[in-house]
């Protein structure tokens, strides 16, 4: 019986000492305080004046946050207008491995038109630091208390930035081809692009120059810097999408027409328009009544357009678009700049 004990014995040591070699210890995350913004001051003031889009706005300094060990944290630096809750905050600088970095007054001033504030008027805004450690995760972000600045920005018309289309519709001239455009300044890039030919070629650039271009070698949907030439279908009017973050895109066909309880058809069936090539734009002259109209592609709900908050400006799956009065209307559709619009026109 001892016996019988002691090689008992023996088997639980062994199996604890074969336990502890599996498990590994890796640091264990306990929060603690958050990164504390020390510059600017809370409650400064700035004037962003005109030509000065490339100064610096201001230097942002913060204290290291605490997560229980030695961490290599990432900051971001965040501005939102202020009462907002921080629900469409911006990223004032990508996330850095550092405790300061500064902001140029152009990222500030296009933030501040961009959601609607006036030139020369003095707009309330919060500054917040986020810290984080590994995989996005409740418990490895550690948020700073906000800071309150008051900006007055310049009126400027806000310059999104491009992606340009070079291709067999314009003579691969970069210096003059059409571009796409993103809008949230985030990587991704949206337009529409006509090819009068079928089996056009085309690419896609960062500048107006050959010194970068991406093109599609497989023709799998990815981009691939220097690629080969992307090739588009039957001719017509193009959507392009391009993500170069995660270098991928999309081109789709697409034929434009007006629905709603306002139309002829009703919500039954698209009215079309008709692509001007000299002008860029759609139109169509038809007899509406009272009721509701969209855009749409295609004679499908894959792709369409409406308008939030009325104001002529078009998005994609956007509201329903009034029309109050009956008649004879000339329909518009301006797809050729960053911002989609659209025009009613009564006859």
């Amino acid at each position: 019986m001892l016996k019988q004990h002691f090689l008992f014995a023996i088997t639980a040591i062994l199996l604890c000492f074969t336990a502890c070699e599996d498990e590994s210890f890796d640091p264990v995350l306990s929060p603690g305080s958050a990164p504390a913004v020390s510059a600017p001051a809370d409650g400064s003031s700035f004037v962003i004046e005109e030509g000065t889009g490339d100064d610096t706005f201001a230097t942002f300094t913060w204290s290291a946050a605490d997560f229980g060990f030695p961490a290599g944290a990432a900051y971001t630096v965040e501005m939102a207008l202020a009462g907002s809750d921080f629900a469409d905050a911006i990223p004032l600088v990508p996330a850095v491995n550092a405790l300061t970095a500064s902001v140029k007054n152009g990222v500030v001033n296009n933030f501040l038109v961009n959601s609607g504030i006036t030139g020369g008027v003095g707009q309330d805004v919060q500054v917040r630091v986020r810290a984080s450690v590994g995989e996005a995760a409740d418990n490895n972000v550690l948020v700073s208390s906000p800071i309150t600045l008051n900006v007055t920005p310049f009126e400027a018309e806000i310059v999104y930035p491009q992606l340009y289309v070079p291709g067999n519709h314009q003579g691969w001239d970069p210096p003059t081809a059409p571009s796409i455009f993103s809008v949230e300044d985030n990587g991704i890039y949206d337009g529409y692009v006509f090819f009068a030919d079928a089996d056009n070629p085309f690419k896609f650039t960062p500048q107006r120059n050959w010194d970068a271009d991406f093109g599609d070698t497989g023709a799998d949907g990815t981009l691939d810097p220097g690629g080969d030439n992307i090739v588009a279908g039957a001719p017509g009017l193009y959507r392009l999408n391009a993500n170069i973050n995660d270098l991928v895109y999309t081109i789709t066909p697409t034929n434009w027409g007006l629905i709603g309880s306002a139309t002829p058809t009703g919500w039954d069936s698209d009215t079309d328009l008709t692509y001007d090539a000299e002008t860029g734009l759609l139109s169509l002259a038809v007899d509406l009544i009272e009721g509701e109209i969209k855009f749409r592609a295609n004679d499908a709900w894959d792709l369409d357009f409406g308008d939030n908050g009325a104001d002529s400006n078009l998005e994609y799956g956007g509201d329903n678009i009034a029309v109050a009065e009956a008649g004879n209307y000339t329909v518009v559709l301006d797809l050729t700049s960053a911002i989609y619009t659209f025009s009613l026109t009564k006859n």
